[in-house]
This record gives structure tokens, sequence and C-alpha cells, in this order.
């Protein structure tokens, strides 16, 4: 009979072996961190939708400086972001185009000028003939009645009638002209003096657009970051300056395909990341307008969204750059909640920095 050497366990009869330890750390973070991109993915596609996190950009009222004509830039006197008031000195053109225009217009002028006067002095002139032209024709006209009663009376002939009654219409003939002649003269000194005073305007409009050559502002603000270099060359209409001026706000865009709804007054939180600062929205526009390019996908069309109008508060306005992106949310937003741990992690970290100089300011006095 034959024997097994050693002896071998059934299959069918196995007893259930219980795992060594628990769930590893790697497992652990695996399922964190996939829970994580989860959570990621669902705030990325719902969130903008269920919490206010709006894209915004930082601005001003802006005004623009530009020139009604073609010119040259010779000198610039400012720089991007410098502060300026009222009447200063932004550059200096040069412009060949507008001193032909000015020298045009001023020999115009001087023409216009001299035909008012010539019409002037022959409207003197006029009005002394005048008296002695009437005086001739009253003496004519006595003289031809002198001659009608003559004649009547056989005392002299008809041909020294016919010669007073041709020097009467002589002289009515002479009043009629120059009565005449102040009349057109008149008129014509009336057209003279319009159009000098059209070329008169049109000159110190064209020399007070022209300033000798100088760009100066006319509002107090701030130098936008586009400035002409000199030697560059400005069209009629281009734009030479921007200046920003008045109070600091945020131009937010709203998905329209939202679930919540935002109000005028509503308060709203705005942050670029390391600057924080409670706002307002002020005003909610009722067209959609086209994303800024530094917002649009480059794999998606156009996309529109509706415009709020949020003005801060005033507590550190000033610090966010004018044309900075910035997160416009509100107060359960999710960006609003990782904005403050930021807020509250850098004053921390200033807090130990400072106390840390202090420190070593304290030791060095010490050692000293």
């Amino acid at each position: 009979m034959i024997k097994a050497l050693r002896k071998r366990a059934r299959p069918d009869n196995l007893v259930n072996q219980v795992r060594a330890g628990g769930k590893s750390m790697a497992r652990r973070l695996y399922l964190i961190g996939l829970s994580s991109v989860g959570v990621f993915l669902v705030f990325a596609i719902i969130g903008p939708m269920v919490f206010l996190d709006a894209d915004g950009l930082v601005t001003k009222e802006r005004s623009i400086m530009s020139t009604d004509f073609n010119a040259r830039v010779i000198e610039v006197h400012v720089k991007p972001g410098d502060e300026v008031k009222v009447g200063t000195l932004l550059a200096t053109v040069s412009s060949s185009e507008t001193l032909d225009r000015i020298a045009d217009l001023a020999t115009k002028l001087s023409t216009a000028g001299n035909r008012e006067s010539t019409l002037k002095a022959r409207v003197a002139q006029v009005h002394a003939m005048l008296p002695l032209t009437r005086e001739r024709n009253s003496r004519a006209r006595a003289t031809v009645k002198q001659m009608e009663s003559l004649v009547a009376r056989q005392l002299t002939t008809t041909n020294r009638l016919a010669e007073a009654t041709r020097e009467l219409y002589t002289a009515e003939r002479e009043e009629a002209q120059l009565a005449g002649e102040i009349e057109t003269s008149k008129l014509d000194l009336v057209s003279a003096a319009s159009i000098r005073k059209e070329f008169s305007e049109a000159l110190e409009l064209v020399k007070s657009a022209f300033n000798g050559g100088r760009i100066v502002s006319t509002f107090a603000g701030t130098i936008g970051p586009k400035v002409p270099s000199s030697g560059s060359i400005l069209r009629t209409g281009d734009t030479a300056f921007e200046i920003y001026r008045g109070e600091v706000y945020v131009i937010g865009y709203l998905p329209t395909s939202r679930l919540f709804n935002v109000e005028v007054g509503d308060t709203v939180f705005v942050t670029d990341g390391k600057l924080r600062s409670q706002a307002k929205i002020v005003r909610v526009e009722a067209i959609a307008e086209t994303l800024p390019p530094e917002f649009q996908s480059v794999f998606s069309a156009r996309e529109r969204q509706q415009v709020v109008r949020v003005e801060m508060d005033g507590r550190g306005a000033e610090e966010f750059p004018i044309h900075g992106k910035v997160k416009v949310t509100g107060f359960v937003s999710p960006t609003n909640a990782i904005s403050l741990m930021k807020t509250s992690l850098a004053f921390v970290t200033n807090s130990v920095t400072w106390a840390l100089r202090m420190v070593t300011k304290g030791i060095g006095s010490i050692v000293a």
C-alpha cells in the first residue's frame, strides 16, 4: 500500500486567511488625491453656476488725449504711472502741415482785412462826395427852371436850355451812382467783415489746437501705460496719452448661465490672490458684452457675459494695479475662502517676520 510522504491540504476546505494590517498609506494618499481632483472638477464645472466667482478687471475712468493734426513727437515729458494735473506739459510736437495752415489763414485774413479797409475808405469817400453832388444837382435843376422861363419869354435859345438839361441829367446820374455805390459798398463791407471774422476764428482755432506744439493735460489723473516715444508720428485722432482719473472700480463679467441672482447693493469681495477688499455692486448692465482677450479661451468661440460694475470701499483700493485681473466673489464662494486663508497666512507671516526683525535689532543693540 502506497502512503504519501507528507500530508497535503485539501483545496476544498482551506481556512480563510486574514490580511495583515490595514490600508496602506499610499492607498490613502491615492484616494485623497483622487477625491480632490473630483471635487476640483465639480467646482470647475458647476461652481461658476452656483457661486459668485466672476473674472474682473480693475480700472478707472479713462480720458484720451489726442491731436487734431498730423504731428511728429519731439520730446515726451511724462512716463507711464506719473500723476499729472490740469495744464501739465505732456509732450512737445512739431507739425509742418499745421504751420502751413496757420500761414495760409494768416495771409487770407490779411487780404480780407485789406479789402475791408479799402471798402471802408471808399464808403467814406462817397459819403464825402455825395453832398457836393446833391448841391450840383440842385443848382442844375434851378438852372433848368430859369432857362425854361427865359425860353418861354424868348429871352434865350433852346440850345441853352438843352445844355442845362444835359447838365441836370449828368448831376442826377452822378448822384444816383454815388447813392447806389454806397449801398453796394455797405453790402460788400458786411460780407468782407464776415469773411475776415471767419478767417480770424479759424486761425484762432488752429493756433489753439496747435498750442505752439505743446500737448498739455486737460485732466488730473494718472498717465496710462501707452506713451509715445520721441520721433514717433501721431496721425489725426490717434491716441497720444491715456489719463486715468477718479476712483478705482472693477468691471466684472458674470456667466449668463448662472443659477444665482445679483442685485445692486450686494456686498462682494475683490481679490487678485494677494490683495483683498470688500466691495459693492453699484450697477448691473442689461446687455452682455464680449469678454476681453485675456479672459477668452483659445479653443472656444468668443464668449459674451453680463457686465457688473463693482466699487471698492476705499480701504486698499488704490493698491490694486490698473488693468489688473481680479476675482469678484461672494461670501460663500470657495475662492473667497481661499483668499481669506491666504490673507490670514500673509498676516501671520508678516507678523512673525516683524517680530524676528525686532528681536534681531534688540540683540544687535545689546551686542553693540
